[in-house]
């Protein structure tokens, strides 16, 4: 089995417990997860780091709500030994507050100077 390191509770959730939630939160039909690159980290020793797009919409309310594009960046530390992934974490370019205030009121983006425009 493979587990997933999850930063929030501290745990280990087998890959396809957090797939399913995954698929929960983002609405499948439009929402996109666009690799750019997954190269080894240059300032991280035993790091990989992916750098990816995220789009879509979020199953949050009758009729989702949508996600201004950001690029996220997830560093995986592998273990010397035994190759495997022992830990995640995720950095994105956009603060997480901009996330959500760009989902509730996406009128707003590019009309206030602290919401940036899409990535």
């Amino acid at each position: 089995t493979i587990y997933i390191h999850t930063q929030l509770q501290n745990k280990r959730t087998p890959h396809s417990e957090y797939a399913k939630g995954v698929q929960k939160i983002f609405d499948q039909t439009t929402s996109r997860a666009q690799i750019i690159s997954t190269l080894p980290s240059a300032t991280a020793p035993n790091t990989i780091t992916v750098t990816w797009r995220l789009s879509g919409r979020v199953n949050i309310g009758p009729s989702g709500l949508p996600i201004k594009p950001y690029i996220c960046y997830t560093d995986f530390t592998i273990d010397e030994e035994s190759g495997l992934i022992v830990f995640q974490e995720d950095r994105f370019d956009i603060p997480g507050w901009d996330i959500l205030i760009s989902a509730l009121f996406p009128f707003l983006v590019g009309r206030v100077g602290f919401l940036r425009e899409a990535a």
